[in-house]
């Protein structure tokens, strides 16, 4: 059925325990010292249970494994605690099933009502969240390809040196993240966040919102990077950044522009490619440390 050859559920569970003697030597100025100054006696078991669940699909040489679901919670004992013995039931799951999404999440409980009364069978829910994010990316040879474009057509084009326009010359500002991603044209990615806590108190918190993230490599020596993160709770735009990159031969530039917010303002700094320490650079901003690249 779909294609499906097997179902596999792998259960892992795993038990730890840690045990410390009370250490009262100097107990008299712990306030002041800090950790490893003294401390009473700890006694913890804890258990934890990974669930993974699988699946086989296709036919002969065609059959390929996927990772479903993964499922793991934890909790622990103090056998030296004097009130409630038990930590808080804590829930993670992920999954990668579909291309290019990520899916997590998280949940803790309480076992224990409000009147410190252990019950198992309904633990509180404490708090939870869940996160998805979305990456697509594009390659600049894939889309000269479908133009027809060989290879001496493409060094025609505004901005072309020769070399392949798919390497920019940017590797001192990007992030490891961006280096691996540097052989494409294109790359967008969006993420949203939703939170609860505090569900079982007077002071519910909740957080709720989404950041779309797109960066193009428009030519071998120009760059440019468009974020913003929109407060779904609040109705509005809390963070916005324009970075532009642009390589001129044994010289890098760099500017960022901060439209809106606390930290509204711009950076603009021009250095040299082998010795970033020489540079010329100018900031304005309400929060400068914010514009630092």
């Amino acid at each position: 059925m779909f294609g499906l050859a097997a179902l596999r559920h792998v259960v892992t569970p795993s038990l730890s325990y840690s045990w410390s003697p009370a250490i009262t030597k100097n107990d008299a100025v712990k306030n002041f010292t800090g950790v490893g100054s003294g401390g009473s006696r700890q006694q913890t078991l804890g258990f934890n249970l990974q669930n993974l669940f699988q699946a086989k699909v296709g036919e002969g040489e065609k059959v390929k494994k996927l990772d479903l679901l993964r499922v793991s919670s934890s909790v622990s004992y103090n056998f030296e605690a004097k009130g409630e013995k038990f930590s808080t039931l804590r829930t993670s799951l992920s999954s990668s099933l579909l291309r290019s999404v990520n899916l997590s999440g998280d949940m803790t409980h309480s076992l224990y009502d409000d009147n410190d009364k252990l019950q198992w069978r309904k633990p509180r829910l404490k708090s939870f969240s869940i996160s998805t994010s979305f990456q697509a990316k594009g390659s600049v040879g894939d889309n000269f390809a479908r133009q027809g474009l060989d290879q001496s057509a493409r060094d025609t084009l505004p901005g072309a040196t020769g070399a392949s326009p798919l390497v920019p010359s940017f590797d001192n500002e990007q992030s490891s993240e961006n280096k691996a991603g540097s052989e494409t044209s294109w790359n967008l990615s969006v993420s949203h966040y939703f939170s609860e806590s505090g569900l079982s108190t007077s002071s519910m918190t909740k957080t709720h919102w989404i950041r779309f993230t797109v960066d193009v490599n428009l030519t071998a020596n120009w760059r440019i990077k468009f974020s913003q993160n929109y407060d779904i709770v609040g109705g509005q735009t809390t963070d916005k950044t324009i970075d532009i990159y642009r390589s001129m031969h044994c010289w890098q530039g760099y500017f960022r522009w901060i439209p809106e917010g606390s930290s509204k303002g711009f950076y603009f700094r021009l250095n040299v490619s082998a010795i970033p320490d020489i540079k010329l650079e100018k900031s304005e901003s309400g929060i400068r440390g914010a514009l630092y690249h």
